[in-house]
């Protein structure tokens, strides 16, 4: 499953994968990143971290190779953290940008408080509580409605 969650006033998007992942989801990620690289143009260092959860699987080669042909595509200035607790998904990051080095900083991260002090270092103020904000908002579109039980 995909989320996404906006802080337009800080220029900050966060992405969510959790459980299992779809053709769809892939899809929609990456035209998440085409409209953060859009919007992002409109601030001085737009951030975005994609939260990549325990039970999400690793994308397949033909995800990766597109995700990848994607993030050469990106004109802002952004900076990029992927968070992961999986050594193995942190490091589908570094062969992504192995294979398509990115113009924008990219780092990966244990977890979310790592990835916000280094949102902070590079851009200057506090994004703590903006991506715990972001993170819940997340989760919370990825809970079905009573409707759809």
């Amino acid at each position: 499953m995909f989320a996404q969650a906006w802080d337009a006033g800080h220029g900050v998007v966060l992405w969510l994968i959790s459980g299992a992942t779809t053709d769809a989801d892939y899809a929609r990620y990456i035209t998440a990143i085409r409209q953060m690289d859009e919007r992002g143009r409109n601030y001085t260092k737009p951030a975005a971290v994609l939260v990549a959860d325990p039970d999400a699987p690793v994308p397949n080669a033909t995800w990766r190779k597109r995700i990848a042909e994607v993030t050469t595509e990106v004109r802002s200035d952004a900076v990029f953290a992927l968070v992961s607790e999986s050594p193995l998904v942190r490091g589908v990051l570094t062969a992504l940008n192995w294979i398509h080095p990115p113009r924008y900083q990219a780092r990966a991260f244990a977890n979310v408080e790592d990835a916000a002090a280094w949102f902070t270092e590079v851009r200057g103020f506090s994004h703590g509580d903006v991506l715990t904000k972001l993170l819940a908002e997340a989760r919370a579109d990825l809970r079905p409605t009573p409707s759809s039980r």
